[in-house]
């Protein structure tokens, strides 16, 4: 104080600038992580057994680019990238601390211990790389997953559990260069992904099925092997599809199944002429029931068969009181015409799970599997309100008692005023779309 009262005022002003400049990070030091520590902390709280992360901490006052955390990749002064793989994680694996990494493009969770479904990393759209291979993730993966990853280059899910269909999606990103899905549970066929930049594909012990696309003619058969009923002449030269194999005795019943429809249509049509009434306009007929089945994504509604009247929208076949059991015949009733697959009645039908297959000028038809397993596809006729009962079920106990090795008979029959339901034996791709058509639909 000495000295200051002795200095001159304006070099006074001056020194106490200088001792304030020095004084006031110490006074007031703000110890809040930036943005990207509080983000990499939230995401090691999410795991499990994060031992092997100890230098992910804010104790040093350094941000992840300032002092070496392991596994984090940094480019100028920004987060770019984890290589988290083979350090012993479980747990969760937290995006929306993820989704906080602005400049974020690369993931590795391999050779850990994470299990559950895939998770949500779609959400972040500027990923160019995940890598979750050797882990325990399962279940199916939805078909829309990657709709919004059009950046990404390289993706590695294999050996994990992951189930159901490859997504389509993945076309989206059509600068993939790696795609490796091998050694997991993948069913159906192979999508026809036009990647143009992929360079490394691999999708080898699945339960793949079908022809292999041409679009993949340059992978050698050892990214294919280990799916039994898989076959592509590029890869496995003349080998035959056991699918389409066991198919061929098929054909003809598809065919006569189509017949019968046909000539439905011809009688309805004869029908109404010869009582004076407008013919069926059968464009617009189909044109509304595409429609209809092209909007339905799940099972909305299916009318309840019993006397009483229309049940409400359900994603099930029933939870309705329906009157009948199989055989009597009644207007509640559902009449058994063939017990190969043996006898069920509306009740079992009503309660079984339901999908939409499509729609057609005739109906809707949808697959059903009940409680015992046995699937079965419902075919429900709107336009066949003329008929008489008596004939209808002569027509039906005919068909019903055919024994014929291409003759797809029906099991099954309901008959009402309002509509009509044919009951058939589900087979898996027996349609003719698919029959005419194969892969390439």
């Amino acid at each position: 104080m000495v000295f200051l009262h002795r200095c001159p005022r304006r070099h006074c002003a001056l020194l106490l600038l200088v001792v304030l400049q020095v004084l006031t990070p110490a006074c007031f030091s703000d110890d809040t992580p930036s943005p990207e520590t509080a983000a990499l902390l939230l995401l090691k709280n999410s795991f499990t057994n994060a031992t092997s992360l100890s230098s992910w901490t804010n104790s040093t006052g350094g941000g992840p680019c300032d002092s070496r955390w392991d596994g984090v990749i940094c480019q100028k002064g920004s987060v770019a990238g984890l290589d988290l793989a083979g350090v012993g994680l479980s747990g969760d694996i937290d995006v929306d601390a993820l989704a906080q990494l602005a400049d974020l493009r690369t993931v590795s969770f391999a050779d850990n211990y994470f299990s559950g479904g895939i998770p949500a990393l779609n959400r972040l759209h500027t990923l160019r790389a995940i890598y979750l291979s050797r882990n325990l993730f399962s279940g199916d993966i939805p078909g829309d997953f990657f709709d919004d990853m059009t950046r990404l280059k390289k993706l590695c899910i294999n050996d994990n559990d992951f189930t159901g269909l490859i997504p389509y999606s993945l076309s989206r990103a059509s600068a993939m260069m790696e795609l490796q899905l091998q050694n997991n549970h993948f069913a159906g066929t192979i999508p026809a992904l036009v990647l143009p930049s992929l360079s490394a594909f691999n999708v080898s012990n699945n339960e793949l099925e079908g022809v292999i696309p041409d679009v993949y003619s340059k992978f050698n058969a050892s990214s294919f092997l280990g799916n039994e009923n898989l076959c592509g002449e590029a890869q496995f030269g003349d080998q035959p599809c056991k699918e389409v194999v066991a198919s061929n005795g098929k054909v003809a019943a598809i065919f006569v199944l189509v017949v019968f429809l046909i000539c439905l249509v011809v009688y309805l049509i004869t029908t109404r002429e010869q009582k004076g009434e407008e013919p069926l306009d059968l464009d617009a007929m189909n044109d509304e029931k595409v429609m209809e089945a092209a909007k339905e994504v799940r099972f909305r509604r299916v009318q309840s068969i019993a006397k009483e009247g229309e049940v409400g929208q359900s994603r099930r076949m029933g939870s309705a009181e329906n009157n009948g059991g199989g055989g009597g015949g009644g207007a509640g009733d559902l009449v058994m015409v063939n017990e190969v697959k043996g006898v069920f009645g509306l009740p079992e039908l009503m309660k079984a799970s339901a999908e939409v297959m499509g729609g057609g000028g005739m109906g809707s038809a949808y697959k059903a599997v009940m409680t015992s397993g046995v699937a079965v596809v419902v075919k429900r006729m709107r336009d066949m309100n003329r008929m008489g009962k008596e004939a209808f079920d002569g027509h039906l106990q005919r068909l019903g008692s055919l024994d014929h090795p291409n003759v797809l008979p029906p099991l099954a029959y309901h008959y009402r005023k309002d509509e009509k339901l044919f009951v058939y034996e589900y087979i898996p791709k027996g349609s003719l779309l698919y029959v005419l058509h194969g892969e390439k639909l």
